[in-house]
């Protein structure tokens, strides 16, 4: 399972700190509220799949 949950853990690193910078150089509450539901839509796919081939 570990092979399936690092990437998922480098692209939720990467995405989250994609977010914070696009936060704090001006984004708007309806594009922070969209990237962070396509952000958690990501990890929660990422982590289904990870579970189903364990």
């Amino acid at each position: 399972m570990r092979k399936y949950i690092t990437p998922a853990v480098g692209l939720a690193v990467a995405s989250g700190g994609w977010i914070a910078y696009g936060v704090r150089n001006g984004w708007g509450p309806v594009a922070t509220a969209s990237a962070l539901a396509i952000w958690a839509a990501v990890i929660g796919i990422t982590v289904r799949q990870a579970r189903r081939h364990a």
